[in-house]
């Protein structure tokens, strides 16, 4: 009894890891980060971002949970065929997710996907646009996110620029990189606007 026990605690053991090392290369396969690291400090690094298109939505809660279940779902159904062509359009990773007095979600759109053969979203809520060029600076946590951490990373990264004499804003960027089924192995990051010359 207690050798299959121990077999079935070590296939679901081995079965999980599996899952999780599948759902970190997909995480990886997806990607479609475009940035040049300018600077690395200690804790944090300076990366310059291209323009970038994206789909995006504006979001009203305070929440950072009830706003990424909203815009995900919303932008979703956009890449998932709700648009005026039925068209399925990759999903691309980082969700960005930018914190200000009201917040706004954006999926990357794939390489292909370009402002003038996009199909037109079904919804309004879902806007198309050029996403700027920045320059920002990053910091790294593993984990879940959530709104108490968002907002204690995001102090701790104001803090490091302050003592490295950076200017910055006190608004940020929430990037998220992985599916909800991916439990261990997490990568988020906090983005601030910088000043910065090389």
């Amino acid at each position: 009894m207690k050798n299959i026990l121990l077999i079935s605690v070590l296939l679901l053991t081995f079965t999980f890891a599996i899952s999780q090392l599948v759902m970190k290369n997909y995480a990886t396969n997806i990607s479609n980060e475009k940035y040049t690291v300018l600077k690395r400090y200690d804790k944090f690094e300076i990366r310059e971002y291209p323009e970038m298109f994206v789909a995006k939505t504006k979001l009203k809660s305070s929440s950072y949970e009830t706003n990424s279940r909203q815009g995900f779902r919303r932008i979703a159904g956009f890449i998932f065929g709700g648009n005026q062509k039925n068209q399925q359009i990759s999903m691309t990773s980082p969700v960005i997710m930018d914190m200000k007095e009201s917040a706004e979600m954006s999926f990357i759109m794939p390489e292909g996907i370009t402002p003038s053969n996009v199909p037109e979203p079904n919804s309004s809520d879902v806007i198309l646009e050029i996403r700027p060029k920045q320059t920002v600076a990053v910091l790294f946590f593993d984990g879940w996110a959530s709104s108490e951490k968002l907002k204690s990373k995001r102090k701790e990264l104001s803090n490091l620029l302050t003592k490295n004499g950076i200017e910055h804003e006190m608004e940020f960027t929430y990037l998220g990189y992985d599916s909800p089924m991916q439990l261990v192995g997490r990568r988020n990051e906090i983005l601030i606007s910088v000043e910065y010359t090389r």
